[in-house]
Protein backbone atom coordinates (compact mmCIF):
# COMPACT_ATOMS: atom_id res chain seq x y z
CA UNK A 1 0.00 0.00 0.00
CA UNK A 2 1.29 3.14 -1.16
CA UNK A 3 1.59 5.91 1.91
CA UNK A 4 -0.49 8.65 1.06
CA UNK A 5 -2.97 7.25 -0.94
CA UNK A 6 -6.23 7.33 -0.33
CA UNK A 7 -8.80 4.05 -0.75
CA UNK A 8 -12.51 4.50 -0.69
CA UNK A 9 -15.22 2.09 -0.78
CA UNK A 10 -16.36 1.55 -4.24
CA UNK A 11 -20.12 3.02 -5.00
CA UNK A 12 -21.08 0.34 -7.34
CA UNK A 13 -19.49 -2.66 -6.31
CA UNK A 14 -20.71 -6.10 -4.97
CA UNK A 15 -20.16 -7.04 -1.62
CA UNK A 16 -21.64 -6.77 1.35
CA UNK A 17 -20.67 -3.08 1.98
CA UNK A 18 -22.93 -2.31 -1.21
CA UNK A 19 -25.32 -5.20 -0.55
CA UNK A 20 -25.90 -3.35 2.84
CA UNK A 21 -26.45 0.46 1.09
CA UNK A 22 -29.63 -1.15 -0.14
CA UNK A 23 -31.12 -1.22 3.64
CA UNK A 24 -32.76 1.92 4.77
CA UNK A 25 -31.30 0.94 8.34
CA UNK A 26 -26.91 0.84 7.77
CA UNK A 27 -25.97 3.59 9.49
CA UNK A 28 -28.29 3.78 12.37
CA UNK A 29 -26.41 3.38 15.75
CA UNK A 30 -28.39 0.80 18.52
CA UNK A 31 -26.97 1.76 22.57
CA UNK A 32 -27.13 -0.94 24.89
CA UNK A 33 -29.92 0.85 26.66
CA UNK A 34 -32.22 0.25 23.27
CA UNK A 35 -31.38 -3.14 22.52
CA UNK A 36 -34.37 -5.22 22.47
CA UNK A 37 -35.67 -8.82 21.08
CA UNK A 38 -37.91 -6.08 19.12
CA UNK A 39 -35.47 -4.01 18.14
CA UNK A 40 -33.09 -6.91 16.56
CA UNK A 41 -35.82 -8.81 15.43
CA UNK A 42 -36.40 -5.78 13.29
CA UNK A 43 -33.10 -5.47 12.17
CA UNK A 44 -32.83 -8.90 10.67
CA UNK A 45 -36.13 -8.91 9.20
CA UNK A 46 -35.25 -5.91 7.33
CA UNK A 47 -32.21 -7.21 6.52
CA UNK A 48 -33.85 -10.11 4.52
CA UNK A 49 -33.31 -12.64 7.29
CA UNK A 50 -35.70 -15.37 8.11
CA UNK A 51 -36.10 -14.77 11.61
CA UNK A 52 -38.80 -14.88 14.10
CA UNK A 53 -39.69 -15.55 17.36
CA UNK A 54 -40.35 -19.31 18.80
CA UNK A 55 -42.25 -20.76 21.00
CA UNK A 56 -40.22 -20.22 24.61
CA UNK A 57 -39.76 -15.90 23.38
CA UNK A 58 -36.59 -16.19 21.99
CA UNK A 59 -35.43 -14.62 18.21
CA UNK A 60 -34.86 -17.43 15.73
CA UNK A 61 -32.84 -17.23 12.55
CA UNK A 62 -33.25 -20.04 10.33
CA UNK A 63 -30.57 -19.85 7.65
CA UNK A 64 -29.54 -23.27 6.93
CA UNK A 65 -29.91 -24.04 10.61
CA UNK A 66 -31.33 -22.49 13.79
CA UNK A 67 -29.80 -19.87 14.74
CA UNK A 68 -31.10 -18.20 18.15
CA UNK A 69 -30.24 -14.87 19.18
CA UNK A 70 -30.20 -13.38 23.36
CA UNK A 71 -29.31 -10.17 23.69
CA UNK A 72 -28.06 -9.44 27.21
CA UNK A 73 -30.16 -8.66 29.93
CA UNK A 74 -27.85 -5.12 30.35
CA UNK A 75 -27.26 -4.72 26.41
CA UNK A 76 -23.73 -4.70 26.70
CA UNK A 77 -24.02 -7.87 24.02
CA UNK A 78 -25.77 -10.06 22.09
CA UNK A 79 -25.36 -13.59 22.22
CA UNK A 80 -25.45 -15.91 18.95
CA UNK A 81 -25.72 -19.53 19.69
CA UNK A 82 -26.80 -22.39 17.65
CA UNK A 83 -27.14 -26.70 18.99
CA UNK A 84 -26.65 -29.57 17.41
CA UNK A 85 -27.10 -32.94 18.47
CA UNK A 86 -24.24 -35.43 19.03
CA UNK A 87 -24.11 -39.01 17.82
CA UNK A 88 -24.97 -40.72 20.40
CA UNK A 89 -22.80 -43.76 19.81
CA UNK A 90 -19.76 -41.73 19.54
CA UNK A 91 -17.03 -41.63 21.99
CA UNK A 92 -16.78 -38.71 24.51
CA UNK A 93 -13.14 -38.08 23.73
CA UNK A 94 -13.60 -38.41 19.99
CA UNK A 95 -16.95 -35.28 20.83
CA UNK A 96 -14.48 -33.26 22.95
CA UNK A 97 -11.31 -33.44 20.33
CA UNK A 98 -13.97 -32.07 17.42
CA UNK A 99 -15.26 -28.98 20.03
CA UNK A 100 -11.20 -28.42 20.71
CA UNK A 101 -10.34 -28.56 17.34
CA UNK A 102 -12.76 -25.80 16.03
CA UNK A 103 -11.54 -23.81 19.20
CA UNK A 104 -8.29 -24.17 17.47
CA UNK A 105 -8.80 -23.71 14.14
CA UNK A 106 -12.07 -20.93 14.03
CA UNK A 107 -11.25 -18.79 17.08
CA UNK A 108 -14.36 -16.55 16.42
CA UNK A 109 -16.71 -18.83 17.52
CA UNK A 110 -16.96 -20.98 20.36
CA UNK A 111 -17.65 -24.73 20.16
CA UNK A 112 -18.81 -26.24 23.40
CA UNK A 113 -19.81 -30.06 24.42
CA UNK A 114 -22.21 -29.46 27.10
CA UNK A 115 -23.60 -32.00 29.60
CA UNK A 116 -26.79 -32.74 27.67
CA UNK A 117 -25.13 -34.35 25.19
CA UNK A 118 -25.35 -31.75 22.21
CA UNK A 119 -22.75 -29.19 20.31
CA UNK A 120 -23.29 -25.42 21.11
CA UNK A 121 -21.65 -23.00 18.87
CA UNK A 122 -21.67 -19.71 20.23
CA UNK A 123 -20.44 -15.75 19.73
CA UNK A 124 -20.93 -12.65 21.38
CA UNK A 125 -21.02 -9.10 19.22
CA UNK A 126 -20.31 -6.53 21.63
CA UNK A 127 -22.47 -3.55 21.59
CA UNK A 128 -21.08 -1.02 24.31
CA UNK A 129 -20.82 2.37 22.65
CA UNK A 130 -23.12 1.66 20.10
CA UNK A 131 -23.09 -0.39 17.11
CA UNK A 132 -24.89 0.10 14.05
CA UNK A 133 -27.71 -1.93 12.72
CA UNK A 134 -25.19 -3.28 9.69
CA UNK A 135 -22.43 -4.46 11.67
CA UNK A 136 -24.72 -6.64 13.75
CA UNK A 137 -26.45 -7.56 10.36
CA UNK A 138 -23.06 -8.68 9.00
CA UNK A 139 -21.50 -10.03 12.15
CA UNK A 140 -24.58 -12.21 12.19
CA UNK A 141 -24.00 -13.62 8.92
CA UNK A 142 -20.35 -13.93 9.71
CA UNK A 143 -21.60 -16.05 12.32
CA UNK A 144 -23.61 -18.25 10.26
CA UNK A 145 -20.93 -18.93 8.07
CA UNK A 146 -18.56 -19.66 11.02
CA UNK A 147 -21.44 -22.36 12.35
CA UNK A 148 -20.90 -23.78 8.48
CA UNK A 149 -17.29 -24.07 8.18
CA UNK A 150 -17.34 -25.74 11.79
CA UNK A 151 -19.63 -28.20 11.03
CA UNK A 152 -17.66 -29.27 7.50
CA UNK A 153 -14.60 -30.07 9.93
CA UNK A 154 -16.35 -32.86 11.20
CA UNK A 155 -14.68 -35.73 10.14
CA UNK A 156 -15.29 -38.37 13.01
CA UNK A 157 -19.01 -37.76 12.25
CA UNK A 158 -19.64 -36.90 16.01
CA UNK A 159 -22.28 -34.23 15.40
CA UNK A 160 -25.87 -35.92 14.52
Amino acid sequence: MALGRVYTRPRNGGGPANEMRRYPMSDELVYPQDLSKEVLLAIFQTAYMDAGIDDDGDILIREDYRHFVFPEEDGRAIHLATFFRSREDAPVEEKLAYANRVNDELVLIRASYTERGAFCFDYYIPVQGGITKQAIVLATRRYIALVRSALARDDQNVVA
